[in-house]
């Protein structure tokens, strides 16, 4: 299992729960980066680029997303998202239940991300001084040479998601 933690720390936990600390992300002045979200990528170069076989995990504050490789080498990425908060694989067949700021779970069927099965889904959350969204959702795409952004927007601030093949 990988966590990542407030402190800037990316940690690899074991099954017999031994926690080692193998990256640490800090901002240009040395400062620890508030990380949040984590998705481990499936080692396919062809579909995920750079991204392939690495840790994601995001850098709200920095409005950044992180790729860290085996060695605890995290690359900075600028998608254009933010206060980017979450990241998941898109699966076939399954409904997106999104936690937004308002103590409300969301749900979004299947559908709706048929042809994205596959990409990766960003959270981005932020939410304006009148409470409106200025954030929303964004599936991204590896094309071969460079990461395809594509914005979809919501109604309200968003926090963490998670796909699930059930219906509730």
């Amino acid at each position: 299992m990988i966590v990542v933690s407030v402190s800037g720390g990316v940690w690899r936990v074991t099954a017999a729960t031994n926690a080692t600390k193998f990256a640490q992300i800090n901002d240009a002045n040395g400062n620890a980066i508030v990380l949040e979200g984590v998705l481990i990528m499936p080692n396919d170069s062809a579909k995920y680029g750079p991204w392939a076989g690495k840790i994601l995990t995001c850098a709200e504050s920095a409005g950044l997303v992180y790729a860290i490789d085996t060695n605890g080498v995290a690359m900075p990425y600028n998608l254009g998202a933010s206060k980017p908060e979450d990241l998941r694989l898109i699966p076939s067949g399954q409904n997106l239940y999104q936690a937004d700021a308002g103590d409300r779970v969301l749900r979004f069927t299947a559908d709706r991300f048929a042809d994205f099965a596959g990409d990766i889904l960003l959270v981005d959350e932020v939410v304006d001084q009148f409470q409106c969204s200025t954030g929303g959702l964004w599936i991204v795409h590896w094309d071969g040479g460079r990461f395809v952004v594509r914005r979809l927007s919501f109604p309200s601030g968003l926090e963490h998601a998670a796909f699930a093949p059930i219906g509730l």
